[in-house]
């Protein structure tokens, strides 16, 4: 199954208005940045990056990940997207505001490296205490053929060890020590209608400046090629921003988008190339 990190609805918000229905992928990790169209559903995806490596484990089914959280956060958040680009943030009710909050939660942890690095770390941890809990394997009942604490979960549980962290994906996201400081930010849509250059989205698509605890926080997502939402810890940090002239904010924007891209940005079209190739000479020069 492909399970899109970057959402297909914000994907779409740069091909619906085109003719193909389709975004100008650019790739930032070869040689020479090249560019192909793909439809939504056809870029931003490995497969089964979030399914567990059994049709169960304890009683979770190996695509609930994508198939129900994850599915059911992008399509709440598809209502939320439609409200941010056609009206404003005042017309959102608090329901949506939580949609939209967890859904920016959710762009951190549906990342493949962050995927990848909850896989190996949970598994790790879990094993580790395991092993120092060999006491309690007396307490769980009758003697059997386990040895260890492992083993005991295992003979019980198919499964459970390697797939421990993607078990828990969905509280990660709606840890309300997450959810809740983004709630609190003040939000913000900007617009850029008479820019000439157009947002770009990057396959890590939210941009987050200073830690969530940090009081100068903030955080940009592009949601379409002329709009980009925006939060901060403090209003004043949303002020200083839009102070600056418009072509200066896009500018910026994409060029955060480029340098965080995993291997790919997007945009409507070509018009981005020769920006996408001076990012792509600063990222090789970093390297």
């Amino acid at each position: 199954m492909d399970n899109h990190y970057v959402p297909q609805f914000l994907l779409s918000s740069w091909a619906e208005r085109l003719a193909d229905g389709k975004v100008e992928a650019f790739r930032l990790d070869l040689p020479r940045p090249t560019s192909r169209r793909f439809k939504p559903r056809s870029t931003g995806f490995e497969p089964d990056l979030y399914a567990l490596t059994r049709p169960t484990v304890a009683g979770m089914d190996q695509h609930a990940v994508e198939t129900k959280f994850l599915a059911q956060i992008d399509s709440d958040s598809a209502v939320v997207l439609a409200k941010l680009t056609r009206t404003n943030i005042a017309t959102l009710e608090m329901h949506e505001r939580l949609s939209w909050a967890r859904f920016v939660s959710s762009l951190r942890i549906r990342q493949p490296k962050m995927v990848k690095r909850l896989r190996t770390e949970a598994s790790e941890v879990l094993r580790a205490n395991f092993a120092s809990e060999t006491g309690k394997l007396e307490e769980l009942g009758p003697p059997g053929d386990e040895h260890t604490l492992e083993s005991w979960a295992e003979a019980r549980f198919p499964g459970i060890v390697e797939n421990f962290g993607l078990s828990f994906f969905h509280k990660i996201v709606d840890d309300p020590r997450i959810v809740g400081p983004l709630l609190s930010c003040s939000w913000s849509v900007m617009h850029f209608d008479e820019v000439e250059d157009e947002l770009l989205l990057s396959d890590h698509p939210c941009i987050f400046v200073g830690g969530l605890g940090d009081p100068n926080l903030f955080i940009v997502l592009p949601i379409s090629p002329r709009r980009a939402f925006l939060m901060a810890r403090q209003h004043e940090t949303i002020d200083r921003i839009l102070s600056n002239p418009p072509d200066v904010i896009v500018r910026r924007t994409n060029a955060s988008s480029a340098n965080q891209a995993t291997t790919r940005v997007y945009a409507t079209n070509q018009s981005m190339k020769s920006f996408v190739a001076e990012r792509h000479a600063l990222r090789g020069n970093a390297a």
